[in-house]
């Protein structure tokens, strides 16, 4: 008898820690969700002719969707995977006058991250996201400088580069119930460059953004 009511405690304590112990595992399957945000370019710009780089800024909305799975590990830790789709209309003029227009232009991204959480509570996980993300930068220059002025210009470059960079990421998935939960995430894009040259003189520019978004997401 002693043994049978022991071996019961024992079998009622292990049932009682397993929710603790497999807290992670409420996180785990697949998913998919929109985002929206702010998204903030940051440029340097720079002519030969002029040694002085000059700084612009830049913001916009942008709209998105994200899919993905991942899996608990032990009681705390997650590992998984995503994919995702942005779309933004990004444009910063460097210059905007009658006899010189120079403009870069970016329209969206699309990418992929793994993502490392931590369960923090049974509706609660922070993550870290390391990602790679692709994107079609235009940069375009339009002088149009009379002849009668100096020096007299009369050319237009259009500049095109895709770019693959990475783009680290900070968030939280709070879960409102066993499906539906809040992403709030800070998104950071390390730095694209490129270079054009028109009236004899090279043009170069860098830019790096930084965003904010807030997404709704659904578990299967």
């Amino acid at each position: 008898m002693k043994k049978y009511i022991m071996f019961a405690l024992a079998a009622t304590a292990l049932n009682a820690t397993t929710p603790t112990e497999t807290i992670a595992s409420k996180f785990s399957g697949f998913y998919t969700g929109v985002q929206a945000g702010i998204n903030t370019t940051q440029n340097t710009f720079q002519v030969t002719a002029n040694k002085n780089r000059v700084k612009y800024g830049s913001q916009s909305w942008l709209g998105g969707l994200f899919a993905g799975y991942g899996v608990g590990v032990g009681k705390s830790v997650y590992i998984g995977g995503e994919v995702f789709r942005n779309l933004v209309d990004n444009k910063i003029f460097f210059a905007d006058t009658p006899f010189c227009k120079v403009s870069l232009k970016n329209a969206g991204n699309i990418g992929a991250k793994l993502r490392f959480g931590y369960v923090v509570s049974p509706q609660t996980m922070v993550f870290l996201g390391l990602g790679l993300e692709y994107s079609e930068w235009v940069l375009k220059s339009d002088y149009k400088i009379p002849a009668g002025m100096t020096p007299g210009i009369n050319e237009v470059t259009k500049t095109e580069k895709r770019s693959v960079v990475f783009s680290p990421s900070v968030g939280t998935d709070i879960y409102l119930n066993n499906h539906v939960f809040l992403r709030p995430e800070y998104s950071y894009v390390c730095k694209v460059k490129m270079r054009s040259d028109i009236a004899f003189n090279e043009q170069k520019t860098g830019a790096t953004q930084h965003r904010f978004t807030m997404g709704l997401g659904y578990k299967i």
